[in-house]
């Protein structure tokens, strides 16, 4: 896939090309929709698939949202973009400069005579242009002056629910992952390095990885996680435990994760983390044994799940 930064090359892009728009948030079964119906256009005209991709959520300078967590990072996106078979995927930063464009100048001089468009694919809901003025419609309209073919593709329902973002935020935030999982179409993931930590779970006989996560991630509500850990070309089975360690009385937020059947020293290691299926809330124990024997039923538990995930 070529990677094309707006912002660093000013030169028009050549290669005609059909533009899946949108904010591509976690690439939810709503976005898949739009890339499908553009890979079946490349297949009937020839034109390379590309994306537009913003360099910060629009959320941060649209509502000055310095403390809005993500789905997915940029690499994570572009990534993913990759993996679908996209073709180009076009950097920008959405600042004021791009924010204050009108509708007319988004679309016949940035996507048309700029980055070569002939073909758009958006979903109902798409806004565009200065203060969120362009509609899908308008989109459409605008286009067909630009001989500009733009689909609108119909609002993806799940359980005769819309499908966002905003509704897998809130799963995750309510520690609903598996719902979360099921309008994704896979795990839900963040990354991060394993750290140190104070090294109880050692002591527990539960060794922990401690992340310290390197995006902005949206963290799952406190809580104990069957998850699965990726580093190494490898994926292991996990349970991870978020929050602030009751037990006791931690004052921050961490991330911990045992790793089933294994014990090697990964520290400084870079991972990933898949978040199955939510086992419980953080409870406070009086005695640690109380614990001990709390984490052997989470692990039992852990191990019928990892199963159904063939772990």
């Amino acid at each position: 896939m070529k990677i094309i930064d707006l912002n660093l090359n000013n030169l028009d892009n050549k290669e005609e090309n059909i533009i899946v728009l949108g904010n591509f948030d976690g690439f939810h079964m709503g976005h898949l929709s739009l890339i499908k119906k553009a890979l079946m256009l490349e297949k009937e005209t020839g034109y390379l698939t590309s994306c537009l991709l913003f360099k910060e959520h629009s959320n941060k300078l649209i509502n000055s949202d310095n403390n809005f967590k993500f789905l997915m990072s940029n690499q994570d996106k572009i990534q993913m973009l990759d993996e679908l078979h996209i073709k180009i995927a076009f950097l920008i930063s959405f600042d004021e400069n791009f924010m204050k464009l009108s509708k007319e100048n988004f679309v016949g001089n940035f996507l048309h005579k700029k980055l070569g468009v002939k073909s758009i694919v958006v979903g109902e809901d798409y806004t565009f242009a200065y203060k969120s003025s362009g509609t899908s419609k308008d989109l459409q309209e605008i286009g067909d002056k630009c001989n500009i073919k733009t689909y609108i593709a119909k609002d993806v329902l799940f359980n005769g629910t819309k499908v966002s973002s905003s509704l897998i935020r809130e799963k995750i935030k309510t520690g609903d992952i598996k719902s979360a999982n099921e309008l994704l179409t896979r795990p839900y993931f963040i990354k991060g390095k394993v750290v140190h930590g104070k090294a109880r779970g050692k002591k527990l006989g539960f060794p922990t990885a401690n992340i310290e996560i390197n995006e902005n991630y949206l963290i799952a509500k406190d809580g104990v996680y069957t998850t699965i850990i990726e580093f190494g070309q490898k994926k292991y089975l996990s349970m991870t435990s978020i929050g602030f360690n009751p037990t006791f009385n931690g004052n921050r937020i961490t991330i911990e994760s045992h790793i089933l059947d294994f014990n090697e020293d990964i520290y400084n290691t870079e991972v990933k983390l898949y978040f199955l299926q939510r086992l419980r809330s953080n409870i406070k124990f009086n005695k640690i044994q109380s614990l001990i024997d709390q984490m052997k039923k989470d692990l039992i538990e852990t191990k019928k799940i990892g199963k159904l995930y063939k772990f």
